[in-house]
């Protein structure tokens, strides 16, 4: 396989059988814990940054459920592979290849930014966190999506898991509202994503940046 795994999945990633059960229940709840925050017509442009976009399946969603020619789309993902593919089916949203832990946008940008299911992967996850306040705008808000190890049959499930993508740490709630707590993030709500009775936890976490300007 190549040395990152996620281009080795990027032509297979919207045929996995996970689509059914876990992507698309993510990406439906988002579009619509998002569109409580968006007003019906849009005056001035907003900015929203998909973290770990993959195949920018949920920025497609966005676009087409969301109908808000004034929300400014941007997608981010460390696989190359993942952003080709990516590029050649979004007409109106720019995707790049670049790392959630140094993420190359300035500060107070974003007014939205979501992560859904690459935050476990990710080394430093009170890092990622940081720099998702740092490109936030003050009163910015955050879409965190995560399988999420709070039994044991979260436990055995995600280890399976693990064996097809690699090295990976499903935090808890508890252990999430600690990260979050840290990166002086503002926990919102959390919200179980509503699938078969044999997927594991998934949360939505909904987080606000609370800097005053």
């Amino acid at each position: 396989m190549p040395q990152n795994i996620w281009d080795f999945w990027a032509n297979r990633y919207e045929k996995l059988w996970v689509q059914k059960y876990s992507l698309k229940p993510t990406r439906d709840l988002v579009v619509a814990e998002l569109q409580k925050y968006i007003a019906s017509e849009i005056e001035e442009e907003l900015n929203l940054l998909d973290v770990g976009c993959g195949t920018g399946q949920l920025l497609e969603d966005i676009k087409e459920k969301l109908c808000q020619p004034n929300l400014a789309l941007t997608g981010i993902d460390s696989s190359e592979q993942m952003i080709a593919f990516a590029s050649k089916k979004l007409t109106n949203a720019r995707v790049i290849v670049g790392d959630a832990l140094a993420l190359p946008f300035s500060h107070n940008y974003f007014d939205f930014l979501t992560c859904c299911h690459s935050f476990p992967y990710y080394q430093d996850k009170l890092m990622a966190l940081q720099e998702f306040k740092r490109v936030l705008k003050p009163g910015g808000v955050l879409f965190l999506v995560q399988a999420s190890e709070n039994n044991v049959y979260d436990k055995v499930v995600m280890k399976l898991v693990k064996l097809t993508t690699g090295k990976a740490a499903y935090p808890s709630k508890a252990q999430i509202r600690k990260l979050v707590q840290q990166a002086e993030l503002n926990l919102l709500n959390h919200k179980k994503i509503e699938s078969q009775y044999f997927m594991p936890s998934i949360i939505l976490s909904t987080l606000q940046n609370g800097d005053k300007k």
